[in-house]
């Protein structure tokens, strides 16, 4: 892979969905047959390979993960409780406050082949407190 070019784009700000906002539709939707005249679009599509990043209120970055479906992963993050059962204390703690914090994420459709390269390299760049595995500064519990 030597001097192969990822090509990727991430557009912070315009880009940005707000968490409620996605709530709101993906409940409402799971409710509603798919013809039915008051589903809503999707936000997201299913099956979106790639990178995600979590932003405070501020619109700082606190999470970058990456998935095969981002869909999915962000409603494990954001609304479903279901690893919180196989989780440790201080695991929990660091989950729930995690999602707290979680006002607006933003994706990054990228080839599968490069997902990994590039969570590491945003992980590395911008330093997200809750990315402990590959950030340099964090420091489990300092948050």
């Amino acid at each position: 892979m030597i001097n192969q070019k990822i090509e990727y784009t991430i557009d912070n700000f315009s880009g940005i969905i707000k968490i409620t906002d996605w709530e709101n539709v993906y409940f409402h939707n799971k409710k509603l047959h798919w013809r039915h005249k008051d589903r809503k679009p999707v936000f997201l599509e299913k099956q979106i390979s790639g990178v995600y990043i979590l932003y405070n209120d501020n619109k700082e970055i606190i999470y970058i993960g990456k998935s095969g479906n981002i869909r999915n992963r962000l409603a494990d993050h954001l609304f479903r409780d279901g690893n919180l059962k196989i989780m440790c204390d201080y695991q929990k703690e660091f989950f729930l406050n995690k999602r707290k914090e979680s006002f607006y994420f933003s994706y990054i459709k990228v080839p599968e082949q490069f997902v990994d390269l590039v969570e590491i390299g945003l992980i590395n760049k911008e330093q997200p407190k809750y990315n402990i595995e590959y950030n340099s500064n964090a420091i489990l519990g300092a948050y």
